[in-house]
């Protein structure tokens, strides 16, 4: 179980994310393909494994984000696919990068001194840096021949911040991602 601040899309901008996944499918062997309808930006992640944790905390932190900080819409851009590396022969985690991105870096430079200041518990982070991405797939294969580059550098508004919670779940010895959204803090224009 974890739980974690992102950003999400309208109708438009998944429709275009899908067909970028279709792609990493048609040009994968295997993977674990995360649902369309949860494609997200993590802007933090706060808490993981079996710790612990209050909801009422992170929507309060969220809540207090936006007193504090009256947050505005922004706009970003997708920028090719990326992958982090698995382990062994498992796959790797492939990605939709952003660019332009900077507001997203003061969104979760804001959130975290919100969240400090009220002394809400957030994991040390297992990463060097932060990496704002789209999820497409876990443990993916790709071919030889794919492709990581795109020419369309489509640019997203981004209008609101959401609290998440997700874990894994098994069904029929495949693991699957669920992910439940708690609250949302959405952002002046």
């Amino acid at each position: 179980m974890s739980i974690y601040y992102a950003v999400e899309f309208e109708k438009q901008t998944m429709e275009s994310l899908y067909k970028k996944q279709f792609e990493v499918k048609r040009g994968s062997t295997k993977g674990d393909f995360v649902q369309p309808e949860t494609f997200h930006i993590t802007v933090l992640f706060c808490v993981g494994g079996t710790s612990g944790y209050s909801r009422k905390d992170y929507i309060h932190a969220l809540d207090e984000l936006g007193r504090r900080y009256n947050p505005r819409q922004f706009n970003i851009q997708l920028q090719n696919f990326g992958q982090f590396e698995g382990k062994g022969e498992e796959g790797n985690t492939i990605w939709v990068g952003v660019k332009n991105s900077l507001p997203l870096y003061e969104l979760k430079r804001n959130l975290e001194q919100t969240i400090k200041s009220l002394n809400v518990h957030i994991e040390p982070s297992q990463f060097k840096g932060y990496t704002p991405h789209i999820t497409m797939g876990y443990n993916v294969v790709v071919k030889d021949d794919f492709e990581l580059f795109f020419e369309d550098d489509e640019e997203i508004t981004i209008k609101s911040l959401s609290l998440w919670d997700s874990f894994k779940a098994k069904n029929q010895d495949k693991e699957s991602h669920i992910y439940n959204k708690i609250h949302e803090l959405f952002f002046y224009k």
